[in-house]
Protein backbone atom coordinates (compact mmCIF):
# COMPACT_ATOMS: atom_id res chain seq x y z
CA UNK A 1 0.00 0.00 0.00
CA UNK A 2 1.04 3.24 -1.09
CA UNK A 3 2.17 5.33 1.86
CA UNK A 4 0.14 8.52 0.48
CA UNK A 5 -2.90 5.74 0.51
CA UNK A 6 -2.90 5.37 4.28
CA UNK A 7 -1.99 8.78 4.99
CA UNK A 8 -5.50 9.53 3.06
CA UNK A 9 -6.98 6.57 5.24
CA UNK A 10 -5.59 8.12 8.81
CA UNK A 11 -6.85 11.61 7.79
CA UNK A 12 -10.53 10.54 7.67
CA UNK A 13 -9.99 9.38 10.75
CA UNK A 14 -9.17 12.40 13.15
CA UNK A 15 -9.59 12.65 16.69
CA UNK A 16 -12.61 14.86 16.81
CA UNK A 17 -15.15 15.93 14.35
CA UNK A 18 -14.30 19.60 12.47
CA UNK A 19 -17.30 21.25 12.93
CA UNK A 20 -16.43 23.82 9.78
CA UNK A 21 -19.24 23.67 7.68
CA UNK A 22 -17.22 21.87 4.89
CA UNK A 23 -17.03 18.61 7.24
CA UNK A 24 -20.72 19.01 7.66
CA UNK A 25 -21.50 18.61 4.04
CA UNK A 26 -19.47 15.19 4.14
CA UNK A 27 -19.83 13.70 7.34
CA UNK A 28 -20.39 10.45 5.53
CA UNK A 29 -16.26 10.64 4.81
CA UNK A 30 -15.32 11.24 8.31
CA UNK A 31 -15.01 8.73 11.20
CA UNK A 32 -13.64 10.77 14.26
CA UNK A 33 -12.23 8.52 16.90
CA UNK A 34 -13.69 10.28 19.76
CA UNK A 35 -17.08 9.17 18.71
CA UNK A 36 -16.31 5.70 18.80
CA UNK A 37 -14.45 5.96 22.36
CA UNK A 38 -17.51 7.45 23.64
CA UNK A 39 -20.04 5.14 22.16
CA UNK A 40 -17.19 1.96 24.11
CA UNK A 41 -18.26 4.62 27.12
CA UNK A 42 -21.91 4.22 26.65
CA UNK A 43 -22.03 0.27 26.09
CA UNK A 44 -19.65 -0.39 28.99
CA UNK A 45 -21.93 2.09 31.19
CA UNK A 46 -25.18 0.29 29.52
CA UNK A 47 -24.18 -3.08 29.25
CA UNK A 48 -21.78 -3.71 32.73
CA UNK A 49 -22.27 -0.57 34.74
CA UNK A 50 -18.54 0.38 34.24
CA UNK A 51 -18.15 4.54 34.81
CA UNK A 52 -15.81 5.95 32.18
CA UNK A 53 -13.17 6.93 34.89
CA UNK A 54 -12.50 2.91 35.69
CA UNK A 55 -11.05 2.40 32.04
CA UNK A 56 -7.96 2.20 31.14
CA UNK A 57 -6.76 1.92 27.36
CA UNK A 58 -3.81 -0.41 24.95
CA UNK A 59 -2.86 1.03 21.95
CA UNK A 60 -1.05 -0.13 18.75
CA UNK A 61 0.76 1.65 16.26
CA UNK A 62 -1.45 4.94 15.39
CA UNK A 63 -4.17 3.72 18.07
CA UNK A 64 -0.98 5.08 20.51
CA UNK A 65 -1.75 8.53 18.62
CA UNK A 66 -5.45 8.16 19.78
CA UNK A 67 -4.68 6.44 22.94
CA UNK A 68 -2.88 9.89 23.46
CA UNK A 69 -5.10 12.43 22.52
CA UNK A 70 -7.87 10.43 24.69
CA UNK A 71 -5.88 10.74 27.22
CA UNK A 72 -4.76 14.61 26.51
CA UNK A 73 -8.59 15.09 26.87
CA UNK A 74 -8.96 13.08 30.60
CA UNK A 75 -10.60 10.34 28.62
CA UNK A 76 -8.70 7.13 30.58
CA UNK A 77 -7.23 6.30 33.67
CA UNK A 78 -3.94 5.03 32.59
CA UNK A 79 -2.56 3.90 29.31
CA UNK A 80 0.16 1.78 27.56
CA UNK A 81 1.24 1.59 23.88
CA UNK A 82 3.05 -0.88 21.88
CA UNK A 83 5.25 0.33 18.64
CA UNK A 84 4.04 4.33 18.84
CA UNK A 85 3.18 6.35 15.86
CA UNK A 86 2.38 9.47 17.85
CA UNK A 87 3.39 11.61 14.83
CA UNK A 88 0.33 11.17 13.26
CA UNK A 89 -0.16 13.67 15.06
CA UNK A 90 2.26 15.96 13.39
CA UNK A 91 3.17 14.18 9.64
CA UNK A 92 -0.86 13.92 9.04
CA UNK A 93 -2.40 16.64 11.62
CA UNK A 94 -0.25 19.20 11.86
CA UNK A 95 -0.13 19.21 15.27
CA UNK A 96 2.65 19.11 17.90
CA UNK A 97 3.56 15.64 18.94
CA UNK A 98 5.37 17.33 22.30
CA UNK A 99 2.29 19.14 23.19
CA UNK A 100 -0.20 16.20 23.68
CA UNK A 101 1.73 13.81 24.98
CA UNK A 102 3.13 16.44 27.79
CA UNK A 103 -0.88 16.42 28.47
CA UNK A 104 -1.56 13.58 28.28
CA UNK A 105 1.51 12.27 30.25
CA UNK A 106 0.32 14.78 32.96
CA UNK A 107 -3.30 13.63 33.16
CA UNK A 108 -2.69 9.61 33.06
CA UNK A 109 0.02 6.96 33.53
CA UNK A 110 1.89 6.17 30.25
CA UNK A 111 4.22 2.75 29.17
CA UNK A 112 5.33 2.84 25.65
CA UNK A 113 7.12 0.01 24.32
CA UNK A 114 9.35 1.00 21.00
CA UNK A 115 11.02 -0.41 18.29
CA UNK A 116 14.36 -0.36 17.39
CA UNK A 117 12.77 1.71 13.90
CA UNK A 118 10.22 3.86 15.87
CA UNK A 119 11.03 7.79 16.10
CA UNK A 120 14.17 8.82 18.69
CA UNK A 121 12.11 10.98 20.12
CA UNK A 122 10.10 8.16 21.49
CA UNK A 123 14.02 6.71 22.72
CA UNK A 124 15.22 7.22 26.45
CA UNK A 125 18.84 6.31 24.78
CA UNK A 126 18.60 9.09 22.36
CA UNK A 127 17.56 11.17 25.07
CA UNK A 128 14.07 11.66 22.88
CA UNK A 129 12.20 14.39 23.74
CA UNK A 130 8.41 12.09 24.26
CA UNK A 131 10.24 9.72 26.21
CA UNK A 132 11.65 12.34 28.88
CA UNK A 133 8.26 14.05 28.62
CA UNK A 134 6.95 10.81 29.60
CA UNK A 135 9.20 9.90 32.44
CA UNK A 136 8.71 13.39 33.59
CA UNK A 137 5.50 13.52 34.29
CA UNK A 138 3.21 14.39 36.87
CA UNK A 139 1.87 11.22 37.31
CA UNK A 140 6.01 9.73 37.58
CA UNK A 141 5.63 9.62 41.73
CA UNK A 142 4.89 5.65 42.25
CA UNK A 143 7.63 5.53 45.24
CA UNK A 144 9.51 2.26 44.92
CA UNK A 145 7.04 0.74 42.37
CA UNK A 146 9.39 0.44 39.14
CA UNK A 147 6.74 -1.63 37.52
CA UNK A 148 4.04 1.32 37.89
CA UNK A 149 6.80 3.78 36.75
CA UNK A 150 5.28 6.35 33.63
CA UNK A 151 8.54 5.51 30.77
CA UNK A 152 9.10 4.40 27.38
CA UNK A 153 10.93 0.57 27.18
CA UNK A 154 13.30 0.07 23.92
CA UNK A 155 13.04 -3.11 22.24
CA UNK A 156 16.08 -1.99 20.00
CA UNK A 157 16.26 -5.52 17.95
CA UNK A 158 12.08 -5.29 17.10
CA UNK A 159 10.64 -3.81 14.04
CA UNK A 160 7.49 -1.68 14.04
CA UNK A 161 4.33 -3.92 14.69
CA UNK A 162 6.68 -6.69 16.46
CA UNK A 163 3.91 -7.44 19.08
CA UNK A 164 0.69 -7.42 16.90
CA UNK A 165 1.67 -8.67 14.05
CA UNK A 166 5.56 -10.21 14.13
CA UNK A 167 6.20 -12.96 12.90
CA UNK A 168 6.22 -14.79 16.15
CA UNK A 169 8.24 -18.29 14.73
CA UNK A 170 11.18 -16.48 15.20
CA UNK A 171 12.16 -16.99 18.90
CA UNK A 172 13.65 -13.58 19.17
CA UNK A 173 10.19 -11.79 18.25
CA UNK A 174 8.09 -13.86 20.30
CA UNK A 175 10.07 -13.46 23.34
CA UNK A 176 10.08 -9.89 22.88
CA UNK A 177 6.44 -9.31 22.14
CA UNK A 178 6.25 -11.53 25.04
CA UNK A 179 8.31 -9.45 27.34
CA UNK A 180 6.20 -6.09 25.81
CA UNK A 181 2.93 -7.69 27.02
CA UNK A 182 4.30 -8.14 30.44
CA UNK A 183 5.21 -5.00 31.56
CA UNK A 184 2.39 -3.93 30.37
CA UNK A 185 0.05 -5.97 32.66
CA UNK A 186 2.60 -5.41 35.72
CA UNK A 187 2.25 -1.79 34.55
CA UNK A 188 -1.91 -2.21 34.62
CA UNK A 189 -1.85 -4.08 37.95
CA UNK A 190 0.31 -1.85 39.80
CA UNK A 191 -1.64 1.03 38.70
CA UNK A 192 -4.73 1.81 41.22
CA UNK A 193 -7.95 -0.48 40.49
CA UNK A 194 -5.94 -3.15 38.08
CA UNK A 195 -4.53 -5.64 40.39
CA UNK A 196 -6.13 -8.55 39.11
CA UNK A 197 -5.05 -8.21 35.38
CA UNK A 198 -4.45 -11.76 33.95
CA UNK A 199 -1.11 -12.05 32.21
CA UNK A 200 -3.20 -14.17 29.86
CA UNK A 201 -5.25 -11.35 28.52
CA UNK A 202 -2.59 -9.42 26.85
CA UNK A 203 -1.29 -13.06 25.37
CA UNK A 204 -4.08 -12.81 23.70
CA UNK A 205 -3.89 -9.29 21.67
CA UNK A 206 -0.98 -11.18 19.69
CA UNK A 207 -3.69 -13.65 17.56
CA UNK A 208 -5.83 -12.71 15.15
CA UNK A 209 -7.22 -9.30 13.88
CA UNK A 210 -8.07 -6.38 16.50
CA UNK A 211 -8.40 -2.91 16.66
CA UNK A 212 -6.11 -0.25 17.77
CA UNK A 213 -7.28 0.50 20.86
CA UNK A 214 -8.22 -1.83 23.90
CA UNK A 215 -10.26 -0.87 26.81
CA UNK A 216 -8.84 -2.08 29.97
CA UNK A 217 -11.43 -1.77 33.05
CA UNK A 218 -11.22 -2.48 36.61
CA UNK A 219 -10.74 -5.16 37.51
CA UNK A 220 -11.02 -6.99 34.75
CA UNK A 221 -10.24 -6.18 30.74
CA UNK A 222 -13.10 -6.19 28.12
CA UNK A 223 -12.07 -6.91 24.40
CA UNK A 224 -14.05 -5.02 22.13
CA UNK A 225 -13.90 -5.00 18.29
CA UNK A 226 -14.36 -2.56 16.10
CA UNK A 227 -16.86 -1.62 13.16
CA UNK A 228 -16.10 -3.81 10.07
CA UNK A 229 -16.87 -0.86 7.82
CA UNK A 230 -13.87 1.53 9.46
CA UNK A 231 -10.69 -1.09 9.50
CA UNK A 232 -7.54 -0.19 7.94
CA UNK A 233 -6.29 -1.28 4.84
CA UNK A 234 -4.91 -4.33 5.36
CA UNK A 235 -0.78 -4.73 5.81
CA UNK A 236 1.01 -8.00 6.16
CA UNK A 237 3.98 -8.39 7.78
CA UNK A 238 5.50 -6.17 10.32
CA UNK A 239 5.83 -2.56 9.60
CA UNK A 240 8.79 -1.32 7.62
CA UNK A 241 7.65 2.35 8.85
Amino acid sequence: MHLDDFKEWLGSHPFERDISESAKDDKSAVYPVKEDIESCFEFLLDTYNINSSDVGVAGFCWGVWAMTKACEMKLFRCAVGFHPSIKIESMVFGGDQEAITKKAADNAPILLCVAGNDLDNLKPSQGGALANIIAKSKTKDTGDNDKAAPRCVEFPEMMHGWVSRGDTSIEKVKEDAEAALNLSVDFLRHRDKYHNLDHNHCKSLQKGNHPSLYPFIAPKAIQLQAPAQNKAPDRQGQDKE
